[in-house]
């Protein structure tokens, strides 16, 4: 009975070189072709048809993988398996099983037991909606302007026709700023929580540091609170 599993994974995903030769072999047990396609940062598209060439890709980060194929080729025009990696924003996984179903089925569970295994720990923050985050601001904003005359007595005194320059311009420089830090937080984001990691060559010197980077920042926010406690008492 002919089957299709096609799926994809709204997950940040860190892809290093023993999960593709997992995959590589699971596609290759039943000794069919099995080829390998890198889309890189300086606009190469690269092939590669064994597994040990591909994982010893420098990944320099001139030439750094944006997305990457790893897909079983059939003589059978029905039957194929293709895993994507950097597919889409927010949806960086795909997969595409076809075939008989005693074919898909197996596939299918070994593929989803190692791509539920490079999950890092913060694929929530690499997934967060931003558009969530700016309704948020713009709610604070508006509870804000709602009680600034209570903070801003040149707001309270004055009737909205009178008020002055100074005061509307306090106003623009404080949407500008928030403005700004939505645009810096996003900026760092996708620096240091990317949804797609290449973690082979220099791509994994590249995740270690950041690693690194991610862990201090998470002890200083942790620490911070508990330090200025302790300092007070």
């Amino acid at each position: 009975m002919e089957a299709h599993a096609e799926f994809d994974i709204k997950k940040a995903f860190v892809l290093k070189s023993e999960d593709i030769t997992k995959i590589w072999k699971i596609f290759e047990d039943n000794g069919m072709e099995v080829i390998a396609t890198i889309t890189c940062s300086d606009d190469f598209v690269r092939k590669f048809e064994k597994c040990e060439m591909l994982i010893q890709y420098e990944n320099a980060k001139r030439s750094s993988i944006i997305k990457l194929d790893i897909e079983r080729k059939f003589n059978n025009p029905y039957t194929r398996a293709k895993v994507s990696f950097g597919y889409l924003d927010f949806k960086p996984i795909h997969v595409s099983i076809c075939g008989d179903e005693h074919f898909v089925s197996p596939i299918n569970v070994k593929i989803g037991d190692i791509l539920h295994g490079i999950k890092p720990w913060y694929s929530c923050i690499s997934t967060m909606s931003f558009l969530n985050t700016i309704f948020i601001i713009t709610m604070l904003i508006n509870i804000f302007l709602f009680f600034a005359p209570f903070f801003i007595p040149s707001l309270a005194t004055k009737p909205k026709s009178e008020i002055s320059s100074n005061d509307i311009f306090f106003i623009i420089n404080t949407l500008n700023f928030i403005g700004l830090l939505i645009f810096g937080i996003n900026c760092l984001r996708n620096k240091l929580f990317p949804l797609n990691t290449f973690a082979i060559g220099q791509g994994l010197v590249r995740h270690e540091f950041n690693e690194k980077i991610r862990w201090a920042g998470l002890t200083f926010i942790i620490g911070l609170p508990y330090t200025i406690l302790k300092f007070i008492s």
